[in-house]
């Protein structure tokens, strides 16, 4: 239960204590398949993982290029709870390399993590290839829910933001907006912002809210140019975008439900 701050209990708490991450991943995609030997080389990997991710799974996936349907390798390492789905996850599939994390702490723990396995897996890879790995675009998905256990307004949680539509926010459940926008970020690159809000009413449970944000560094050559190598580049970009989703979140939501989950109020 969330308290405002006179005590009030407050329609929305997060899903968590303190914070509202149900879960967050981190991408790299290359602009060409990664090696495809690299797939079946995974020694290396199996025993830098074997402690912090010891779950390991291998096979096939069918995959898109240029209009046809190829079946490509593809490897996971995970950490599994005892129901079988991941606290952590990393997993490798055509020219993409993904890291989920199901259990959000604080960013500074969760992106030192992730950025160890990140550079860990890509390092890998471009290790199997005489002309490295070449990234074109830096991925990052924030999963926050909240949730009321009884039939609240959206609009209690919701203050506003100029991509959402009020005539939604005002609607009754369920309803679902996805809006997506453009921003600019150094030496021409930019940011690809995708909103996504998934409003639920459950007879027995109550409201549950749901809000995505997907962002993706594209045209990043020339902003890639200023590091050297990609570690530190990728480090900027993922440490960027955790600032843009707290500002879109400061922006979106309501003063009393920011002081819940530890936002800043502006």
């Amino acid at each position: 239960m969330s308290l405002g701050p006179t005590g009030e209990r407050l329609p929305f708490s997060p899903v968590n204590e303190d914070h509202a991450i149900e879960s967050v991943k981190f991408s790299l995609k290359a602009k060409s398949a990664l090696p495809r030997r690299a797939f079946f080389d995974v020694d290396p990997l199996r025993a830098a993982f074997s402690d912090a991710l010891p779950a390991f799974s291998e096979g096939v996936a069918a995959v898109d290029v240029g209009g046809r349907q190829l079946e490509v390798p593809t490897i996971e390492f995970s950490f599994l709870q005892p129901n079988g789905s991941p606290t952590w996850s990393l997993n490798a599939v055509g020219n993409q390399i993904d890291v989920l994390c199901n259990i959000y702490t604080r960013w500074d723990k969760v992106w030192s993590r992730a950025d160890k396995y990140l550079y860990q897996c890509l390092d890998h890879f471009a290790g199997h290839s005489k002309e490295g790995v070449e990234l074109v675009e830096i991925e990052m998905t924030v999963l926050d829910r909240f949730l009321s256990p009884t039939r609240s307004s959206v609009l209690d949680l919701i203050s506003g933001h100029g991509s959402l539509p009020e005539r939604l926010a005002s609607r009754d459940y369920p309803w679902h907006s996805h809006t997506g926008w453009f921003e600019d970020a150094e030496n021409e690159a930019r940011i690809l912002q995708n909103l996504n809000i998934d409003a639920i009413d459950n007879p027995t449970k109550g409201v549950s809210v749901s809000i995505t944000h997907f962002q993706k560094f594209v045209n990043i050559s020339k902003l890639n140019a200023k590091f050297e190598g990609n570690r530190p580049f990728i480090q900027s970009c993922m440490n960027e975008m955790h600032e843009r989703n707290k500002k879109m979140l400061v922006d979106l939501l309501h003063d009393s439900v920011l002081r819940s989950i530890g936002l800043e109020v502006v």
